[in-house]
């Protein structure tokens, strides 16, 4: 049985990669910054945009590291609108965006269901008779074509 968070998961990685490189970036551009403007004494102003940026690298690459384990009671001790604030204020926009898009993936996440335990959802038909042209995968509970020969969910061969 495929675990729920799987695509989730997936996702996850995704978003914080993105969140990541971005991050980096703003970070070295502070970086740079506070470097080259350090001769002319004005780049103590950039040390703070600097130190904040790289706090908040380290944090998503913390939570992608979860992520990759598959740890997602990290992951949701990690998820803060907060981090995704200071992001958007010192990082480039788009690393916070993709924070607040984590973040609420993470919300979406099942805490305690282990790998391969995922029992699929019992189909619930709308309607009295259950309709004749669709089945539900075996192995996911995807609702499919009767005449599907693989689940478009899961990729698994039916009979």
């Amino acid at each position: 049985m495929q675990d729920p968070n799987f695509s989730k998961l997936s996702d996850l990685k995704t978003y914080l990669l993105v969140a990541l490189i971005f991050g980096a970036i703003s970070a070295i551009i502070f970086l740079l910054a506070t470097l080259f403007l350090l001769v002319l004494i004005v780049g103590l102003v950039f040390v703070l945009p600097l130190a904040v940026s790289v706090l908040v690298v380290l944090r998503i690459r913390r939570m992608r590291q979860a992520a990759e384990a598959r740890d997602i009671e990290t992951l949701k001790r990690y998820r803060s609108t907060t981090w995704a604030i200071i992001a958007l204020i010192f990082g480039w926009i788009i690393t916070g965006i993709m924070l607040l898009i984590a973040n609420g993936v993470i919300d979406d996440l099942v805490v305690g269901v282990p790998a391969g335990t995922f029992a699929p959802p019992t189909p619930q038909w709308t309607s009295a008779q259950p309709s004749p042209d669709y089945k539900f995968c075996p192995n996911c509970g995807a609702r499919m074509a009767e005449s599907a020969r693989f689940c478009r969910q899961c990729g698994a061969a039916q009979n």
